[in-house]
């Protein structure tokens, strides 16, 4: 009878995974392009991208966020939700998946990393700091680390493969090296993904946050509206950021660090729909962050 119960509570909470892949997924992936893509149309349409580093960054990050959320929400719907996976269907698309999902992300988030440093350079009372905020040094930065993340990725081609599941006479999408997908669950991951991202967002919205209580009102009344509206919109996104990624990065450091325990059926059962929770939530950076964002333009 125990067994019985056991089986039916674990079909429930693979059901459940499912249904929260769907309905979660959806959501996060609907308003994500929605945001992303009116933040490009009225950054597009404004110009300031093109004289302005903050605007760059804000910019070049919608379109990396766009990637990131078509890849990683869109294909874990039809993969997890409708049980479409083309990973282990088509060779190419199981090589360039996670790579285009790491360089989108990565791009991402060091854009955001950018603008929360040029916004306090940009509110410096500094004339030597202000010039730091450039929008030519802004398009370089980008560049060389789009450069960076593609070549820490590049191993990526050649270790994950398509490999042949004899028991069930099916093909699994998996890294053939064990040591690198150690490195890239703990570097790239739980590193770069999380950890490094949070510790500049706080460090350098707390820097801004003090350098304009020290500024006095006359200093506060000489910054352009511009560097203004900037600033709100950084130290705002930070915060939102780290609603959304902290608790992902807690959750990975959790499920990496577990990983290789022996668990039972129920417990994967358990921990599959947390899983799911955690993974579609961290996504939720990319995407509830740029509607809030576009009505804070607005305003």
């Amino acid at each position: 009878m125990s067994s019985i119960n056991n089986t039916t509570t674990i079909l429930s909470l693979t059901l459940l995974s499912q249904q929260l892949n769907i309905v979660l997924g959806f959501v996060i992936l609907i308003s994500g392009l929605f945001g992303n893509l009116l933040n490009i149309v009225v950054f597009v349409s404004l110009g300031n991208f093109k004289n302005n580093a903050c605007s760059f960054y804000i910019l070049t990050k919608s379109f990396f966020d766009l990637v990131a959320l078509l890849v990683g929400v869109g294909t874990r719907i039809l993969t997890q939700g409708f049980h479409i996976d083309f990973t282990s269907s088509n060779r190419l698309w199981c090589k360039f998946r996670i790579p285009f999902l790491d360089i989108a992300t990565l791009c991402s988030f060091s854009c955001l990393c950018f603008q929360s440093m040029d916004t306090f350079f940009g509110s410096s009372r500094s004339v030597f700091w202000r010039r730091k905020s450039n929008v030519k040094v802004a398009r370089r930065l980008v560049v060389i680390f789009l450069c960076i993340w593609i070549l820490l990725d590049l191993p990526y081609f050649f270790l994950q493969d398509l490999i042949l599941n004899v028991q069930s006479e099916s093909y699994t999408c998996v890294t053939t090296n064990g040591n690198y997908a150690l490195f890239r669950s703990y570097f790239i991951v739980v590193g770069l993904y999380l950890l490094i991202p949070v510790m500049i967002l706080i460090v350098f919205g707390f820097l801004t946050y003090r350098q304009l209580q020290k500024l006095t009102a006359h200093q506060r009344n000489s910054l352009s509206a511009h560097t203004k509206q900037m600033t709100r919109m950084v130290l705002f996104q930070i915060i939102i950021v780290l609603i959304f990624v902290t608790p992902n990065a807690l959750a990975t450091i959790y499920f990496v660090a577990t990983a290789r325990m022996t668990k039972s059926v129920y417990r994967l059962a358990q921990e599959s729909v947390i899983q799911v929770i955690f993974n579609i939530y961290g996504y939720g950076a990319l995407s509830v962050r740029e509607l809030l964002l576009w009505t804070h333009i607005v305003e």
